[in-house]
């Protein structure tokens, strides 16, 4: 088991639950709010739990339950199994915390073990990994140019483009899904954020010197950007499925996906 994260810990063992807590900065005090799965585990539940706000579950192979609590958002689906160090979420403050409010943002994590709760800096094994499955990509200027049109709806500015340039996608992701700008650019609701961009990023990364193909990138950046009003049309185009399949039809139309 890996750290959900490689900022520091923020206060070690407390609680009932022998909870630990991390910050949501890193060494330099810039914002790095992603969580990232300690291990391969199926996301049970997400939502409301009292005073620990937003929260997300999730069951690991040794019947182990780990709570993330106090999160801003979700990047994977419920009942879905994640790999270690896949993103899994942000940071954020819902909930109660101290201090409350931004200045409260932090991970609050548990595990619970056979009807007890165990210290979960006590099972890692081996130091924080974004991601071990070797697909995670490093983002190159153009790359992190079309994630902000496509998260942000507009042209990213030059401090934003140097500071995410060279860095991974799900750090990136993990950075924007949570702001107020992204709730503010994304009217539709999509349950995963993470997989669409991811799709996208790789399709321009490959075909970024083919006239053709950009031109179909064009039009899922406008397709990206419906509005509610119109979906009732495209389902009528490609069944009655929800928002996200819906999306999911375009996509495999525009690019050729196979599911």
């Amino acid at each position: 088991m890996r750290p959900p994260t490689s900022n520091a810990i923020s206060q070690g063992k407390h609680g009932q639950y022998n909870a630990v807590d991390y910050r949501a900065k890193d060494q330099n005090n810039n914002w790095n709010k992603g969580i990232y799965a300690p291990c391969k585990m199926r996301i049970s539940f997400y939502g409301d739990n009292g005073t620990a706000g937003k929260q997300i579950q999730a069951y690991d192979e040794a019947g182990r339950r780990h709570g993330f609590a106090h999160t801003e958002s979700i990047a994977v689906a419920v009942s879905s199994w994640v790999e270690k160090g896949q993103l899994i979420g942000t940071m954020g403050y819902t909930g109660y915390t101290i201090p409350s409010g931004v200045n409260g943002t932090h991970l609050h994590w548990t595990i619970l073990s056979s009807g007890t709760y165990i210290y979960p800096p006590s099972l890692i094994t081996e130091p924080f990994n974004q991601n071990n499955q070797g697909d995670d990509m490093i983002l190159s200027t153009e790359a992190v140019k079309t994630i902000y049109r496509r998260l942000l709806k507009r042209e990213g500015d030059p401090g934003g483009i140097k500071n995410y340039t060279g860095k991974s996608l799900d750090f990136t992701l993990g950075d924007m899904l949570g702001s107020q700008e992204f709730k503010n650019a994304n009217t539709i609701v999509v349950e995963k954020p993470v997989e669409v961009v991811k799709e996208v990023i790789k399709e321009v990364e490959v075909v970024k010197d083919n006239p053709a193909q950009k031109q179909q990138i064009d039009e899922l950046s406008k397709a990206l950007a419906i509005k509610d009003n119109e979906i009732a049309v495209l389902k009528a185009q490609v069944g009655d499925n929800s928002k996200w399949e819906t999306f999911k039809a375009l996509i495999r139309e525009l690019f050729n996906f196979r599911s």
